[in-house]
């Protein structure tokens, strides 16, 4: 549980790069997670899968730089909470895609780690407890709707993945290289 109260925050400077938006995720079932690592700072710095392989690495249309993962804070009284939703979107479609689409959008719980276009990586599904270290799946679960577009002429055909989930906490960093993520 976070401690209450206001920390200093700079702002960047020197630094032009501060693009936004992801640049690709990776992504598996809920069930397919049993344990976390957590370091002091509430990063995840390892996890656990049921069987190696059964984690995927989405990499989407990046040239519209319209990928995203964003969470919006709501607060009813005194509880807070932080709307989360992805947007990524597959330039092309063919049956392969359809079918993974399909597929994530039949699951009922998924965590995605999205790796930002600074190189930071987060991990939506998931709430972590800092001051515990520890971890569980987030208050409302990491949910796929796909669109399937033919579009027109004067564009390409597409499909996108929108991700919804709700968590008490922000989304934790993942301290783990892309190496480390696609050997489970």
């Amino acid at each position: 549980m976070p401690v209450p109260g206001i920390t200093s925050i700079n702002q960047n400077t020197g630094t032009c790069d501060v693009d936004g938006g992801i640049v690709y995720s990776h992504g598996t079932l809920c069930s397919n997670v049993t344990d976390m690592t957590i370091d002091a700072d509430g990063q995840v710095t390892g996890f656990v899968t049921v069987a190696v392989g059964s984690i995927g690495k989405l990499q989407y249309d990046t040239d519209q730089d319209v990928a995203y993962f964003n969470e919006t804070g709501a607060r009813t009284g005194k509880k807070h909470v932080l709307d989360q939703e992805s947007v990524m979107p597959f330039d092309g479609l063919t049956k392969e895609k359809i079918k993974a689409g399909d597929n994530a959008a039949a699951a009922c719980c998924n965590l995605f780690i999205h790796t930002h276009s600074t190189g930071l990586k987060r991990m939506q599904g998931v709430e972590v407890d800092k001051e515990a270290g520890t971890w569980k799946l987030s208050k409302k679960p990491a949910l796929v709707t796909v669109n399937n577009n033919s579009n027109t002429g004067d564009a390409s055909d597409n499909m996108q993945w929108t991700v919804t989930s709700q968590s008490k906490y922000a989304a934790p960093i993942v301290d783990m290289t892309d190496a480390e993520i696609e050997a489970l």
